[in-house]
C-alpha cells in the first residue's frame, strides 16, 4: 500500500497499517528501542548526513517505521527501527545546522517510510544495519546518472527515486562535475558545498581553473567564495536593481541566457550572460514609462538608467508642490498600500519554496509590481508645478536602488537655467508688487534678477532660522506635536517591524547643531523662546526616579512636556546646500498645519542675510521690499554704507527671501 503526500492515518486516532509507504511528518517521528544500533551517533555523520540530504532535496529511502505504543495506546508518533541517521540529520537541519536550510526544514518537512509491524521490526532493523553498506555521496550521484542516461526522462528517474524532479536534476548537475573534481570530492578533499558551487557553471575547465586558483588559500576554496569568481563580470538577477527592473521572464523572453544556481533556496536565483541585451531592454522599458511621463505636459523628460544625488546636482530645481489627497484618494492609497504588503509577502514566501509553481510565483509578482505601479499613479498624481515653469521644467524616468521605476519632477536642464533665474525674476517681482501694493516696477524686464543663487553657507543658516521658528510652532500646539511624534513611530514601527526592543526608540535634540550652523540663531526670538521653554522644563525634572515622576505628572502638563521634547528634535536643515531645494512632504505639511510665516520670525539684517550676498543680490531685495526709486540711489555705495541702509529701509517691510518664502507658496497652494 502506497500513501502519496501526506499520510492520511496520522491524523487518525489509529497507526498506519503495517506495510503503509507514504510520507510522515518529520515531528512524528522518534527514537524507539527496536532500531538495534544503540551506539550513539557520531556528529559527524550527522553533518555529512544533513548536507547530503540538504544537497539531494530530501531523503532517498525509506525510513522503517513502528507506531510507537505506551500502556497499549498509539501516541501518535512513529518510532524509527532503520534509518536513524537520516532523521537526525533532518533534526540537524530543523534545528538550523545548516544556514542555507534555515527556515526549510520545520517538523513539518516530509519523510519517506515503511511502517512494519512491531514483531518484525527489531529484525528488519537488524537486516538493515548489518547488511547494508552506506554509498557515499559520489556513488549515488552516479547511480542517478546512469539511470538517466538508460530512461533519458527526469520525470522517471524521479518516479523511481521517489523523489522531486528538481533533486533529480541537482543529483544529475552534481554528477557531472569535472572528472577531476568529482574525484577530489570522492576521495574527501572538498565539501559538498564547495562541489555545489563549482557546479553553477558546465564548463569543467573553469570549474578546475576556479578550485586551482584557491590552491594553498582556504578561503579562496569557500563555497561563497568559489561562486564569486565562476560568476566574476555577470549581473546577479535577484540582487541587481537592472536586472529586477528588466525581470528574468522579458530578458529570457528576448532570448537571453541565464545561469541558474539550482542549488539556490530562492527560485529566481541566476546570473544574465548578455549584459548589452539587458541594457537595452532596460532602456526600452524606461522609455515606455517616459511616454506616460511626458502625457503629464512636461517641457522635456529625459530617461536615465541611473540618477543619483551627484547627477542630480547637475539640474536645477523648481519647486514641486505636492496637494493634499482628497478622502477618496486617502482611502484608495491606504487600501492599495496593504494590498501591496500582502501581495509582497505572497510573492517572497512563494519564491523561497522550491515546489512552487514558477507560474504562480511570477502571477503573484505582476500583482504585486501592479499595486506598487497604481500606488506610485497616485503619489504621482499630487505633483505640480507653477504654469510659469511649465515652459522649461521637465522630468527624468530613471531605475532607483530597489530595481523600480522612479519618475524625478520639476528639474531644470544646465542650459535652462538663464530661462529658470528669468522665470523667477518675473515671480518674484510680482510677489513683491502684491506684497507692497504695487509699488515694485511692474513691467520692468531691467529689473535685478533675484534668483537666490546665493552661496550654500547661507542657505544652510536660512534653514536653521526656519527650523527654530517651526520648533516654536510646533512646542506649542500640541495636538500638532502629537502627530508629528505618531508620524516618526508609524513610519519607523508599522511600516518595517523589525524593532524587537523595548521602547527601542531614538531621540536626539538638534538645537546645538542648528546653532553651530548659524552664529547668530542664538540672538533669534525663536531660538529663545525654544530656550525658555526647554529649560523650564529641565529645572522641574527630577534628579532621580524620572519614570515616577513622569507618572505622578497631570495629562495635560505631560502632553506639553512631549511637546516640547518633540519639537526639539526638528530639523529641516539637511538638505539646504542644493538650488532651492523645497522642504520635504513632512516639513512642509508640518510647517503649514503649524501656519508658519516666517516674516513673523525673521527680518533681514546685515548679519543674517544682506552681508552675505551681492550688491546686486541687496539692491534687489530693497527693489521688492520698498521700491525701485528706493533702491536706486544705493546703487552707487560701498558695500558696508549700502548693507547698514538697506537694513533700514526694509525693517518692518516683511520681506523673505525665496527659500524662506516656500511655506507660504505651499499655503496658497494648498488653499487653491
Amino acid at each position: 500500500m502506497k500513501v502519496s503526500a501526506h499520510n492520511q492515518a496520522t491524523h487518525a486516532n489509529e497507526p498506519a497499517a503495517p506495510g503503509t509507504r507514504g510520507e510522515f511528518r518529520l515531528g512524528d517521528l522518534v527514537w524507539t528501542a527496536h532500531n538495534v544500533r544503540k551506539t550513539k551517533r557520531d556528529a559527524e555523520d550527522i553533518r555529512a548526513m544533513a548536507a547530503s540530504i540538504h544537497a539531494h532535496g530530501g531523503v532517498m529511502q525509506n525510513l522503517l517505521l513502528v507506531a510507537d505504543m505506551r500502556d497499549g495506546l498509539w501516541t501518535g508518533k512513529y518510532g524509527v527501527a532503520g534509518g536513524e541517521t537520516r532523521r537526525l540529520g533532518c533534526c540537524y537541519l530543523r534545528d538550523g545546522g545548516i544556514s542555507e536550510g534555515a527556515g526549510w526544514y520545520t517538523d513539518d518537512f516530509m519523510v519517506p517510510g515503511l511502517v512494519v509491524a512491531a514483531p518484525e521490526a527489531t529484525a528488519l532493523s537488524a537486516t538493515e544495519n548489518i547488511c547494508r553498506t552506506p554509498l557515499h555521496p559520489a556513488d549515488e550521484f552516479e547511480a542517478f546518472r546512469e539511470l538517466f542516461d538508460q530512461c533519458g526522462s527526469v520525470e522517471h528517474v524521479a518516479e523511481f527515486f521517489a523523489v522531486s524532479p528538481l533533486t533529480v536534476e541537482r543529483r544529475l548537475k552534481l554528477a557531472n562535475a569535472s572528472p577531476k573534481m568529482f574525484d577530489v570530492f570522492r576521495k574527501g578533499g572538498m565539501t559538498i558545498d564547495q562541489l555545489m558551487a563549482l557546479c553553477l557553471v558546465d564548463d569543467h575547465k573553469r570549474q578546475e581553473s576556479a578550485w586551482k586558483a584557491g590552491e594553498g588559500y582556504t578561503y579562496m576554496r569557500g563555497a561563497q567564495q568559489l561562486r564569486r569568481v565562476l560568476t566574476e563580470g555577470q549581473v546577479h538577477l535577484s540582487n541587481h536593481r537592472i536586472a529586477r527592473f528588466v525581470g528574468a521572464e522579458a530578458y529570457e523572453a528576448a532570448g537571453g541566457h541565464v545561469v541558474r544556481d539550482l542549488f539556490s533556496a530562492q527560485s529566481n536565483d541566476g546570473y544574465v550572460k548578455d549584459g548589452e541585451l539587458l541594457q537595452r531592454l532596460a532602456a526600452e522599458k524606461l522609455d515606455a514609462i517616459a511616454v506616460t511621463v511626458r502625457a503629464e505636459g512636461w517641457a522635456w523628460v529625459e530617461t536615465k538608467v541611473e540618477f543619483d544625488y551627484q547627477e542630480q546636482s547637475r539640474y536645477g530645481r523648481c519647486d514641486v508642490r505636492k496637494r493634499r489627497l482628497t478622502n477618496d484618494e486617502a482611502k484608495q492609497l491606504d487600501g492599495l498600500q496593504k494590498q501591496a504588503t500582502a501581495a509582497r509577502r505572497q510573492w517572497e514566501l512563494a519564491s523561497e519554496n522550491d515546489e512552487s509553481d514558477p507560474a504562480e510565483v511570477e502571477a503573484l509578482e505582476r500583482v504585486s509590481d501592479d499595486l506598487d505601479a497604481r500606488i506610485d499613479a497616485i503619489k504621482s498624481s499630487r505633483d505640480s508645478v507653477e504654469a510659469s515653469m511649465k515652459p522649461i521644467a521637465g522630468a527624468v524616468v530613471s531605475i532607483d536602488h530597489s530595481g523600480n521605476a522612479a519618475v524625478h519632477r520639476g528639474f531644470i536642464r544646465p542650459q535652462d537655467r538663464k530661462g529658470l533665474k528669468k522665470t523667477e525674476k518675473t515671480k518674484q517681482q510680482a510677489m513683491a508688487r502684491k506684497a507692497s501694493g504695487g509699488t515694485g516696477a511692474e513691467g520692468d524686464d531691467t529689473a535685478p534678477s533675484m534668483s537666490e543663487d546665493v552661496s550654500r553657507a547661507l542657505k544652510l543658516r536660512l534653514g536653521a532660522q526656519r527650523t527654530a521658528a517651526l520648533q516654536v510652532m510646533v512646542a506649542r500646539n500640541v495636538p500638532l506635536a502629537l502627530v508629528s511624534l505618531a508620524h516618526s513611530l508609524v513610519s519607523k514601527v508599522l511600516h518595517t517591524g523589525h524593532d524587537t526592543h523595548t521602547l527601542r526608540i531614538s531621540a536626539h535634540s538638534v538645537r546645538d547643531r542648528l546653532a553651530g550652523v548659524d552664529d547668530t540663531l542664538c540672538d533669534s526670538r525663536a531660538f529663545r523662546e525654544m530656550d525658555s521653554l526647554v529649560t523650564a522644563w529641565h529645572e522641574r525634572l527630577p534628579q532621580e526616579n524620572l519614570f515616577s515622576w513622569l507618572l505622578a505628572l497631570p495629562q495635560d502638563e505631560l502632553l506639553q512636556l512631549i511637546a516640547v521634547c518633540t519639537a526639539a528634535t526638528i530639523n529641516t536643515v539637511g538638505d539646504h546646500a542644493r538650488e532651492a531645494m523645497p522642504l520635504s512632504d513632512e516639513a512642509a505639511d508640518m510647517a503649514l498645519a503649524a501656519g508658519l510665516d516666517m516674516a513673523d520670525w525673521w527680518e533681514p539684517m546685515a548679519s543674517n542675510y544682506l552681508a552675505s550676498v551681492s550688491k546686486a543680490q541687496a539692491l534687489d531685495a530693497v527693489t521688492e521690499a520698498v521700491s525701485k526709486q528706493a533702491a536706486a540711489p544705493l546703487a552707487k555705495l560701498q558695500k558696508g554704507e549700502l548693507v547698514a541702509q538697506a537694513q533700514a529701509l526694509m525693517a518692518g517691510r516683511r520681506w523673505l527671501p525665496s527659500l524662506l518664502r516656500a511655506t507660504a507658496a505651499r499655503a496658497d497652494n494648498a488653499s487653491a
